[in-house]
């Protein structure tokens, strides 16, 4: 029985749902037939796709091939680990790497990302009561095609919602700055808002010298790869003698936020760390290249979208240096791990409390 000829299906709507369920129910059934294909972990998460992003080859989910560093060269098997050449990547021996927010992700409180993304679901069902009727309708006698059901209904009530719109207006921004700092913006193309938000950024950063504008980098030790949005030159000592003064400049990373900088602060700190932590890495030869890069401070270029503000942060970093190296490989690699639980009275006698207390008691020592 359809569901349009399921009296049950219409009880509690209103007219006005009815004839948005009936349209949403009709075009469902007019509309082609998909062609099913077997769903692969491997598709899903390793198949690598055959355009380029940025010159580095990624997985469908976005993770990064990394090349080696010719450097570390010795011999045929000195590669480290998960370095292979593979049929997918003809320019030489690679390894998957994590994305730098991915990375620092295991550290992030997402209490507050949660809630919010639970309103964008209430949101988006509010205005589309044909989701709220396939809902209705989900077999929840099959536990897996319930889940995927169900997921795709709230995503395309985060749809409904514009859940998206604040990134995707960043997203924007961040591609006029990037024309802007390397001076082929043209004004006529832009919106008021981007327009205003512009000349703010452009009156705040004016004077300064960029090394290099949205550059691949990686860290080897953490096996990361990220983009920071810009490395700067600044003055970080300037040294007097009797009548000479040298200036010592280093590169800075600066990073552009468009969005609320007061949530997720400590990621920021992390993810700016990271990139102070990383080299220049050149994706068509492996080729990393070691910088000067400032470790006590980065900075945090915040353009809120359509307030026509712009507010550059000094950002100290050392402390989440510091996490960085001692905390987070321990979070990921406790994660990581499988239980390592035994049925009670099988474990060994060296362990727990048994391998903490004598064998012989003390007195009759």
């Amino acid at each position: 029985m359809s569901l349009l000829d399921d009296e049950n299906a219409w009880i509690g709507l209103s007219d006005e749902s009815k004839d948005l369920l009936r349209e949403y129910v009709t075009a469902q059934k007019d509309a082609p037939a998909k062609e099913s294909k077997p769903v692969s972990l491997l598709d899903e998460y390793d198949e690598p796709v055959e355009d380029f992003t940025g010159r580095v080859r990624r997985t469908k989910n976005g993770r990064p091939y990394v090349l080696a560093n010719p450097d570390w060269q010795k011999g045929v098997d000195d590669w480290p680990d998960g370095f292979t050449d593979k049929p997918t990547e003809p320019r030489g021996p690679s390894a998957l790497y994590t994305r730098v927010t991915t990375y620092i992700s295991c550290l992030e409180d997402t209490y507050s990302l949660g809630l919010w993304a639970e309103r964008m679901v209430t949101l988006g069902l509010a205005q589309r009561p044909q989701l709220v009727a396939a809902a209705q309708r989900v077999d929840l006698s099959n536990v897996d095609r319930a889940r995927d059901a169900l997921n795709e209904i709230a995503s395309q009530a985060k749809d409904a919602a514009n859940w998206k719109e604040k990134a995707d207006l960043g997203t924007g921004f961040h591609e006029i700055a990037r024309e802007w700092d390397q001076g082929r913006q043209n004004w006529d193309m832009l919106s008021p808002e981007s327009a205003d938000m512009l000349w703010t950024y452009g009156e705040k950063t004016e004077t300064w010298e960029y090394a290099h504008i949205e550059q691949g980098m990686v860290n080897d030790e953490f096996r990361t790869y990220g983009t920071p949005d810009r490395l700067r030159w600044v003055t970080t000592e300037i040294t007097r003698q009797p009548g000479v003064v040298v200036e010592h400049q280093k590169l800075r990373v600066t990073d552009i936020k468009t969005g609320r900088i007061d949530y997720g602060w400590q990621k920021m700190e992390l993810q700016l760390a990271l990139y102070a932590l990383s080299k220049l890495y050149d994706p068509d030869t492996g080729i990393r290249t070691e910088l000067d890069i400032d470790q006590e401070y980065a900075e945090i270029v915040h353009v809120p979208y359509g307030l026509g503000e712009c507010t550059v942060y000094l950002v100290p970093i050392a402390e989440a240096i510091e996490v960085l190296k001692s905390l987070v490989p321990r979070v990921r690699a406790w994660r990581s791990r499988k239980p390592s639980w035994v049925p009670a009275g099988t474990e060994p006698l060296t362990s727990g409390l048994a391998a903490a207390w004598p064998a012989t008691p003390p007195e009759a020592l």
